[in-house]
């Protein structure tokens, strides 16, 4: 099958970003023995230098309705594509009639930003992908000819390259990295728990991203978590100092760096509140935890059980890999446009709209 995949490139990251979503979905549907041709909106978009905003979009149209025309795609896979409007799709569905289209959102779905991107395009789309699972995402996308459904983050053995389930000589206990300024407010566990620890002079945190710690891309994000035993997954709950308690809105909800995690073989520990526990298992694929304290009682006790430790990493390595890579996530995410469910059993099980 040919598909069409657009979305941002990161291009100007000159690879800093490559272990990405888009290079795992892309490399999935690759591996499924599709013929994948990669339209990196935002970097069409800067090709028009300082007239971008001006010629940007016309030229991002021109290239989008030119490659329809010659690829003639069977499925068109678009990202959080902010340039390309619904007009673009309908149109590339006026060129290639039969062609499928669906679009996938990994952020959190409460930002209205994030939310009107899809929103916008519902009209041509087929299907709509997310991150989040149940009623948060078919109250905002569900229409009458849109599927919607949950993906987990996908891993990738190519850029997951890590074995750290495989040591115990890891100078570290536990890695936390974030780009600090975003989206931040009073009290974000993401700052507070890592300082927390940080404090304990019995735990040994590597983190990055404020308290004048650099923030981690590229190899440099690889190389520190290779110093780890475990990982901490912590993820956006609120936003812009808005509170968003409500439970529905985050259900199996991840920030990205869950898939690197078990990708790499690190022991996880996960902040309850997101439903999680669900798709995978309490102290046998990751251990959970409800606070500060909570979690450094659970560091230290693996800190000391290190056998316990990489018994856990290595069952949730094995499990995420199989279930959750980036090929499965790809074969979903084609099972479910083109046929509105499944095919064939999948490591998640949740509702399809």
């Amino acid at each position: 099958m040919r598909i069409l995949f657009v979305s941002n490139g990161n291009f100007k990251h000159l690879g800093e970003r490559s272990h990405m979503f888009e290079s795992r979905i892309r490399n999935g549907f690759i591996r499924n023995q599709h013929h994948v041709y990669f339209l990196s909106d935002r970097d069409t978009v800067r090709e028009k230098g300082l007239f971008r905003k001006v010629f940007g979009h016309s030229h991002l149209r021109h290239n989008f309705l030119t490659i329809v025309k010659n690829f003639k795609p069977d499925f068109i896979v678009v990202g959080q594509a902010d340039y390309l409007t619904v007009q673009d799709l309908m149109d590339a569905k006026s060129i290639v009639p039969d062609v499928k289209i669906a679009a996938y959102c990994i952020d959190i779905v409460f930002c209205k930003h994030i939310e009107q991107t899809i929103v916008s395009k519902l009209p041509a789309l087929d299907a709509v992908f997310c991150t989040t699972a149940g009623t948060a995402i078919k109250n905002r996308f569900k229409r009458d000819h849109v599927t919607v459904s949950y993906i987990p983050n996908p891993c990738d053995i190519s850029i997951d390259y890590l074995r750290c389930e495989t040591m115990s000589n890891q100078p570290n206990d536990v890695f936390w990295a974030m780009r600090g300024t975003r989206d931040s407010y009073d009290n974000d566990p993401r700052f507070g728990i890592a300082r927390a620890l940080s404090k304990n002079p019995n735990i040994d945190i590597d983190y990055y991203g404020y308290d004048g710690k650099p923030i981690l891309l590229g190899r440099n994000y690889y190389d520190a978590m290779a110093g780890c035993k475990g990982g901490l997954n912590i993820s956006v709950s609120r936003l812009n100092e808005t509170e968003n308690h409500n439970s529905d809105d985050i259900y199996l909800y991840s920030s990205d760096r869950i898939a690197h995690y078990f990708g790499c073989g690190l022991l996880v520990y996960i902040l309850r509140g997101f439903g999680l526990e669900e798709i995978l298992t309490e102290n046998h694929h990751a251990v959970y935890f409800d606070n500060a304290c909570d979690l450094t009682d659970k560091i230290l006790y693996y800190k000391k059980h290190d056998d316990m430790r990489i018994k856990i990493a290595s069952q949730g390595a094995d499990f995420y890999r199989t279930h959750f890579n980036e090929r499965e996530i790809a074969r979903y995410m084609t099972e479910v446009t083109f046929f509105g469910k499944p095919q064939t059993p999948f490591g998640w099980n949740t509702d399809i709209y």
